[in-house]
């Protein structure tokens, strides 16, 4: 167990890749392989929960080889861009089956954000609540507007909920992990913000702007509060981004492509001197 670290891994579509590689580095390489908390967001969200069960081949195999069809992403089904439902159901479910047993008895404090959409804000489930579908949860935090569906709703309990660039960014979490206790804090940043990022930001605060006016400004107080939020001094804080522009997108998720991002990942991962002194 690695006393007091949290590892919060952002979303990024396919671009999640790169945290595959990172997440598997840490395991193999670091022997990070019981952080005491994972926070783990919309596209990260698989590799997350497969990690806690201790699952790394099926990590391996679902990225490099189950993710690569047009049943889950293919551009032109503009309706259904990226079938989560398919990952979920198919993948999941039935490809390479998710160890609930390990995955609930985990000694990680594993958490998944997704967005209300009735509040606006974003909730958090956990491992540690058996009653929880975990399919469902994960389900939601990686729905996102427009590209899985127009206006994805996920029904957890008595709400729904969806994927959102709040919910899906790793800093956004940063008090969440700071107050389940965490004193080190390692975050997996899967892109560097760019232009085709900002693209994808405009089309998700179009679907905002249609909302409810209570949800505009839920939504609009929780970005704030993220924003402006200051980790105390004491907390050691470090963050892995791609060293090099990605070989994927979004929704790309062409086989070679995604192999050699997992790649890159593993290998910027496991040559950082900084990362092994922060991990000491």
């Amino acid at each position: 167990m690695t006393d007091n670290l949290a590892i919060i891994t952002s979303g990024g579509g396919l671009r999640c890749s790169f945290g595959v590689g990172v997440m598997l580095a840490l395991a193999e390489q670091f022997g990070i392989d019981k952080p005491s908390y994972l926070i783990s967001c919309s596209g990260s969200a698989g590799t997350g929960s497969y990690f806690v069960s201790k699952q790394y081949e099926s990590i391996r195999n679902i990225w490099s080889n189950l993710l690569s069809t047009k049943q889950f992403v293919r551009i032109s089904r503009f309706w259904k861009m990226i079938d989560i439902d398919y990952l979920i159901d198919t993948v999941f479910k039935k490809q390479a089956q998710l160890d609930l047993e390990t995955f609930h008895s985990s000694p990680i404090h594993y958490l998944i954000p997704a967005l209300n959409r009735q509040t606006g804000e974003v909730n958090y489930f956990s491992n540690r609540d058996e009653q929880i579908d975990i399919y469902e949860v994960m389900r939601a935090t990686k729905a996102m507007p427009i590209a899985f569906k127009l206006n994805p709703k996920v029904n957890i309990n008595d709400s729904t909920y969806c994927d959102s660039c709040l919910s899906s960014s790793a800093e956004n979490h940063l008090e969440k992990a700071i107050e389940l206790g965490a004193e080190k804090v390692l975050m997996v940043n899967n892109s560097v913000k760019s232009s085709s990022d900002d693209f994808e930001d405009k089309f998700f605060r179009l679907w905002v702007s249609a909302q409810t006016k209570y949800f505009r400004r839920n939504y609009a107080q929780a970005e704030l509060k993220a924003r402006d939020y200051l980790s105390p001094r004491e907390i050691e804080l470090f963050n892995i981004r791609p060293k090099e522009p990605l070989a994927v997108s979004t929704l790309n998720n062409n086989q070679e492509s995604l192999i050699a991002t997992i790649r890159q990942g593993y290998q910027e991962t496991s040559s950082n001197r900084e990362l092994a002194d922060f991990l000491r």
